[in-house]
């Protein structure tokens, strides 16, 4: 595992790479994943704000998944939610985004209405029927 002292020395050089390449998506992505590795929660949203700059300058569904599954790792499911949809939208094969996306309408929107035994019942018939057979 790095140390926190070259992860951060590591943020500090694409930053100053990015002010002479402000709009090259590749740098926020590296920075954003540099953010994740100190492992520190108050820098997730520093994370999620380079990967949402990436995704401005280069729309790309393996970029709105990162981030719609960083939303969910911080119990946002709303803004994941939002994200998700994005992904389906530029790649609406990818059965992968799509059964993410319904678990994460499933949390999202049906846990807070449901009794805890309906909800399992639920849960249950909605993994059964997203599994690829």
């Amino acid at each position: 595992m790095q140390t926190q002292e070259k992860i951060l020395d590591k943020i500090f050089k694409i930053k100053k790479e990015l002010k002479d390449n402000p709009k090259d998506s590749s740098l926020y992505l590296k920075l954003g994943k540099q953010y994740l590795k100190l492992e520190d929660f108050k820098f997730t949203e520093d994370a999620i704000n380079c990967y949402k700059i990436a995704y401005k300058l280069n729309k790309n569904s393996n970029i709105a998944l990162k981030i719609a599954n960083l939303y969910m790792n911080n119990a946002n499911a709303a803004y994941a939610y939002k994200y998700y949809l994005k992904a389906i939208k530029l790649s609406p094969e990818n059965e992968d985004i799509i059964c993410k996306a319904k678990e994460c309408a499933f949390e999202y929107y049906l846990e807070e209405y449901m009794e805890e035994e309906y909800k399992n019942e639920l849960e249950e018939k909605l993994i059964k029927h997203t599994k690829k057979e």
